[in-house]
């Protein structure tokens, strides 16, 4: 039962940062835009670096909002 609540806690807390944290996050999926659009006129196309990590960041905050 511990262990349980200490996940529920931790959970929480790692809402409550996300949360906390979202204008942040906000910001940064601005730049990355703007990154990617830079990137997209330099004709670098879907297969760039960048375009992974927006990919993988908007896969990554789906599973918490």
């Amino acid at each position: 039962v511990t262990g349980w609540r200490l996940v529920a806690v931790a959970t929480v807390h790692l809402k409550l940062s996300l949360y906390l944290l979202q204008p942040f996050v906000q910001l940064l999926d601005i730049i990355l835009q703007i990154l990617n659009i830079v990137l997209q006129i330099f004709d670098q196309g879907k297969n760039s670096f960048w375009a992974r990590l927006i990919q993988s960041k908007d896969l990554l905050l789906c599973q918490f909002f």
